[in-house]
């Protein structure tokens, strides 16, 4: 789930990724999945869940276990860090205006990222 709280050390207002087994907020991708259901190969409207990973997805997934055999549909994961890149595509959100709002202290790491990129796209060319 998305939550909204205001950031004391920010002093702004910032949207944060919760749990959606524990509702504790998630501070680090490579330690949390997202999970959907599909049925009839094609993802179930609404199935979309987010979760830290072990013990939050052991338990959820135990239950989906039991739900994947019946009508509900089976359920798939994906690592967190893949989320934000298919809403940013799927919104047609600029790329250009994130790289151009992203914090000073991570801009070397955008463009090491983005030579890299650039580097695989040339290559299957």
């Amino acid at each position: 789930m998305i939550k909204i709280r205001r950031n004391p050390d920010l002093g702004t207002i910032v949207a944060v990724l919760a749990c959606d087994h524990c509702g504790q907020e998630i501070t680090h991708a490579g330690k949390a999945l997202y999970h959907w259901r599909m049925q009839e190969g094609e993802p179930v409207e609404d199935s979309l869940r987010i979760y830290h990973k072990r013990p939050c997805s052991d338990v959820i997934e135990r239950g989906e276990r039991v739900v994947g055999q019946q009508p509900a549909g089976r359920f798939y994961w994906s690592e967190l860090s893949t989320l934000p890149g298919l809403l940013v595509t799927a919104t047609n959100f600029s790329w250009v205006q994130l790289i151009h709002d992203c914090p000073d202290e991570q801009l070397d790491q955008v463009l090491i990222a983005l030579q890299a990129r650039i580097a695989q796209r040339d290559s299957q060319e």
